[in-house]
């Protein structure tokens, strides 16, 4: 009879024969030494213990596997290091766990680079694969204010003191939401700020008073556009008067400064509470319909107009109006009441955050 090859109890268990092929690997593999028998007789293996070499193999193998997974981490975190690089933001191989310390104004401008690439980004990323583009952010102004419009000055025939003309509601409207959206749009996202951005303060160490730049400039650039048009459409009424448009320059720095510290103080709060976003959005409603975007304080009973008066956003909205819609300067005396609350807002503001800057990242 011809020889037969020797075969493990392990593969006498399959149907087909193990070929030689098969039989040469497994040997090299867990290292068995076949034995064969002469022929005619039953073929004869000693098995050996296999459990060491299997759990060198498998020991090899989880090795190997969590070196890979570590690897491609690394991986993933260098391609984020890398894009805030570029941008002038430095890196580190620890999470930016040593907040609280305050940036300077010279830290801030060594990172300029990043600021500006954040907030090119940022305005180019919301028109992208867009149809209409730059378009979608002045739609939804340009909607309410035709709503407002038919409602209030068609169908229930409002009129604005001291303003003549069809088209004398739809500035003054104008001219308060330019104000409120500036203010709503910068508060809801300073609120979510450090939320939005967790990934990014885990991986990077770059000066941390630079997110709420961000926010605010890219917000600041989308008010100076739909201001500009809203200067546009007066010229082609036939109205604006230039002389008093520089006016709207130093409200616009008060109303920034305001809303960034109020924000500032809903971000580090909403880091612990996540409710706080919510919350916001109904604030928000409730607090347009007590300033005086739709309708002249005026028209108000006077014991509505003393409690509208603790509304800080009064003065500056009422600014807005008296530049571009009554074309006369703005009543700076009634911009002390917002200008010193901002300032106790933005002290509470940099106390909590030396005090909740250095657990932010451990919490989100």
């Amino acid at each position: 009879m011809p020889h037969r090859a020797c075969t493990s109890r392990k593969i006498s268990q399959y149907k087909t024969p193990a070929k030689p092929v098969q039989l040469a690997f497994l040997y090299r593999q867990f290292e068995i030494a076949p034995r064969c028998c002469g022929a005619g007789n039953k073929a004869a293996i000693k098995t050996p213990n296999h459990e060491p070499a299997l759990s060198k193999i498998m020991k090899k193998t989880t090795a190997t596997t969590h070196e890979t997974e570590a690897a491609s981490g690394d991986v993933k975190n260098q391609n984020l290091n890398t894009e805030a690089l570029k941008a002038g933001a430095s890196s580190t191989n620890t999470p930016v766990s040593s907040w609280g310390e305050s940036a300077t104004l010279s830290t801030l401008w060594g990172a300029r680079h990043f600021v500006a690439g954040s907030v090119r980004r940022e305005f180019q990323s919301r028109y992208t694969n867009s149809l209409l583009g730059p378009a979608w952010p002045f739609l939804q102004p340009a909607v309410m204010i035709l709503i407002y419009t038919v409602v209030f000055s068609r169908l229930m025939q409002a009129k604005i003191p001291s303003l003549q003309g069809e088209a004398s509601y739809s500035i003054f409207l104008c001219a308060g939401l330019v104000a409120w959206n500036l203010f709503a749009e910068l508060l809801t996202r300073l609120t979510t700020l450090f939320v939005d951005n967790a990934n990014l303060l885990k991986k990077v160490r770059f000066p941390w008073e630079c997110l709420p730049v961000i926010t605010l400039a890219s917000g600041v650039l989308n008010h100076i556009i739909m201001t500009s048009l809203v200067f546009v459409v007066l010229l082609l009424l036939g109205g604006g008067a230039w002389g008093v448009w520089p006016h709207l320059l130093p409200v616009l720095a008060l109303l920034v400064f305001f809303a960034s510290g109020l924000g500032l103080v809903l971000a580090l709060v909403n880091v612990f509470f996540r409710d706080v976003a919510q919350l916001l959005a109904i604030t928000l409603q409730l607090l347009f319909w007590l300033t005086p975007v739709v309708y002249p304080l005026s028209v108000l009973p006077e014991y509505a107009q003393r409690v509208i008066a603790l509304n800080p956003l009064l003065p500056i909205v009422q600014a807005y109006q008296s530049v571009l819609a009554y074309e006369a300067a703005p009543e700076y005396s009634a911009m002390l009441y917002p200008l010193v609350l901002g300032v106790v807002v933005w002290a509470i503001a940099l106390r909590m955050a030396k005090k909740l800057l250095p657990d932010v990242v451990d919490e989100l």
